[in-house]
C-alpha cells in the first residue's frame, strides 16, 4: 500500500536572490527581458548580480537590498557588458552559490546559454551543493536549445532546479 499526502505550502519569498548572468555573445536579446524582470524583486530581498564573463572579476558583487536605485544601478552595470564568445560559468557558478549560502534561504538563478563545452571541472561547485549546511537553490535557465555540459555533471543533485521557457524570458 501507498499513501500519498499532498498539502498546499506557501512559497517562501528568498532572503537573497544572486543572478549569475553568461558573458557569451548571444545573450543581448535575453539580458533585456532580465533587466524588466529586476524590477519585480521586493525591496525586502537582497540582490547580487554576477556576469560571467573574461573581463570582469566575479568577486566585486555586493548583495544589497532591492531598492529602486540598487536595481537601476545592476541595470546600468548590465547595460555596459560586452557579450562576446564561449565563457565560462562555473567560477561565477562557485562564487554566486557562496554567496547564496551566507544567508538562510538563498537562491542563485542562472540564466546562459547552452553550455557545449566543459571548460573547466564542476568538482567545485557539487562539493559546495553537497556539503552545505544552508539550503540554497539553483534556479538554471537556458535560453536557448542545446547542450548543457555543467547542469549534465550536476544531474541528480536536489537543489538544482530546471526553470522550464515556454515564453517569455521575464
Amino acid at each position: 500500500i501507498i499513501r500519498q499526502n499532498i498539502q498546499a505550502v506557501p512559497a517562501a519569498i528568498p532572503s537573497r536572490v544572486v543572478v549569475v548572468v553568461d558573458g557569451s555573445g548571444g545573450m543581448e536579446s535575453s539580458v533585456k527581458e532580465l533587466l524588466e524582470a529586476l524590477a519585480g524583486i521586493p525591496e525586502t530581498t537582497e540582490i547580487a548580480l554576477i556576469v560571467a564573463n573574461d573581463d570582469q572579476k566575479v568577486s566585486d558583487a555586493k548583495p544589497q537590498k532591492a531598492t529602486p536605485a540598487v536595481v537601476g544601478e545592476l541595470r546600468r552595470r548590465l547595460g555596459k557588458v560586452r557579450f562576446v564568445g564561449g565563457q565560462d560559468n562555473l567560477p561565477a557558478l562557485e562564487t554566486a552559490w557562496d554567496l547564496a549560502a551566507q544567508v538562510d534561504n538563498g537562491v542563485v538563478v542562472w540564466l546562459h546559454q547552452p553550455q557545449p563545452v566543459l571548460l573547466a571541472s564542476e568538482s567545485g561547485l557539487r562539493q559546495r551543493i553537497e556539503r552545505t549546511t544552508k539550503p540554497v537553490r539553483l534556479f538554471e535557465l537556458q535560453t536557448r536549445n542545446g547542450p548543457d555540459r555543467i547542469i549534465e555533471k550536476l544531474d541528480g543533485l536536489a537543489a538544482v532546479e530546471h526553470v522550464l521557457r515556454l515564453g517569455s524570458l521575464r
